[in-house]
C-alpha cells in the first residue's frame, strides 16, 4: 500500500495527495492490466507515427498553453533577465505549450533547445509567432 502513498515532505512547497484505499485499489487494478511485451514494443516502434497522426488531427488545438507554470514553479522566475547564462532543454515539447508561455512571461534564456518525436509538432512549433527555432 505504501508504494502508492506519496511523501509530503519530499515535495517542498507543494502538498502531496494521500490516496484513499479505494484509489489505491483502482491503481493496483490498472497495474494488473499491463500490455504484453510484444504490444509494448510495437507501441514504442510506432510512437512517432501515432504522434504525427495526433497532431495532424488536432493541430495546435488540443493541449492548452501552460500559463500557470511560473505561478506554480516560482523558482523559474529567477532564471530570466539580461545576461542570463541559463539554457532550457525541453524533451517532448509538442507544439510549444510549455516553452512559449515562459517566453511570454519574460523568462529570457541564453538558449532554448526543444525536441519531439513528431516532426509535424515541430513544424507547428516553428510557425508560432514568437518562434526563432530552427
Amino acid at each position: 500500500m505504501s508504494e502508492y502513498v506519496e511523501n509530503a515532505e519530499s515535495n517542498v512547497g507543494h502538498v502531496a495527495k494521500r490516496l484513499t484505499p479505494e484509489e489505491i485499489n483502482k491503481m493496483r487494478a490498472q497495474d494488473s492490466r499491463l500490455v504484453t511485451e510484444f504490444h509494448a514494443n510495437q507501441l514504442e516502434r510506432d510512437a512517432k507515427k501515432h504522434w504525427d497522426l495526433f497532431y495532424k488531427r488536432n493541430d495546435t488545438r488540443f493541449f492548452k498553453d501552460r500559463h500557470w507554470t511560473t505561478r506554480e514553479f516560482d523558482e523559474l522566475l529567477g532564471l530570466g533577465g539580461n545576461g542570463n547564462q541559463n539554457v532550457l532543454f525541453e524533451v517532448g515539447c509538442g507544439v510549444g505549450n510549455f516553452v512559449y508561455p515562459l517566453i511570454e512571461d519574460g523568462l529570457n534564456f541564453r538558449r532554448i533547445f526543444v525536441c519531439d518525436l513528431s516532426t509535424r509538432a515541430i513544424e507547428l512549433l516553428k510557425v508560432y509567432s514568437l518562434s526563432d527555432f530552427k
